[in-house]
């Protein structure tokens, strides 16, 4: 059930042909609360929040949680009706790490069968790419990047004035404005990272 209920003793004393005034005892008994979380698991990117809203079949109840993190940090125990935290996985390898959280749910001094929630958190992507400098002459040969991260994101530059190819990362410098640009690599893999330097575009030497 979902609503208290209730049990009524009725008690009449007899003695021989003789009874006494009956006497009744109310027991009420509370129904045992169920939560129920949505989403029943997650997956996030490290650095995002996770939100989990609670819900009993009890009206009333409350939702304490305790947790067991692996490779992730940020998770702590509470009580509320939703869980909003931000997670950031720690391991050095950057697999997946978990939160587990683990919900008793309770209402009118009893407590419901706990419920497992398990958090994946997911290492952003590896943005990691270089140039030979950070510093090329209008007249030096174009540069490409090497991607030793994961490839196939794109490459952007502010402000304008930098030629450079967004899917290589190549730079056409003799049309490139004189300056200095920041300049991005940001993956398309399931958790994005933007990797950003300052790549300047100057003049050749000249001889005096």
């Amino acid at each position: 059930g979902i609503t208290p209920g209730t049990v009524i003793y009725t008690v009449t004393p007899t003695y021989g042909p003789c009874s006494g005034a009956p006497v009744s005892d109310t027991i009420t008994v509370n129904p045992k609360p169920v939560v129920t979380p949505t989403p029943s698991s997650q997956s996030i990117c490290s650095g995002q929040t996770t939100s989990i809203a609670l819900s009993s079949n009890v009206a009333g109840a409350t939702f304490p949680w305790t947790i067991v993190q692996t490779d992730v940090s940020g998770a702590t125990a509470g009580s509320g009706n939703s869980i909003s935290q931000l997670l950031i996985n720690t391991s050095v390898f950057h697999l997946p790490g978990t939160a587990v959280y683990t919900i008793t749910p309770l209402a009118s001094g009893c407590s419901g069968t706990p419920v497992n929630v398990t958090v994946t958190v997911v290492h952003g992507d590896d943005a990691t790419y270089s140039y030979t400098s950070g510093t090329y002459c209008q007249s030096a040969p174009n540069p490409t990047p090497t991607i030793t991260g994961l490839p196939g994101g794109k490459f952007t530059s502010t402000p304008a004035g930098l030629v450079i190819d967004s899917l290589t990362g190549y730079i056409d410098t003799a049309p490139s404005a004189l300056g200095a640009y920041n300049l991005c690599y940001t993956t398309n893999g399931p958790c994005p990272v933007s990797n950003c330097i300052t790549m300047t575009i100057t003049v050749a030497p000249s001889a005096v």
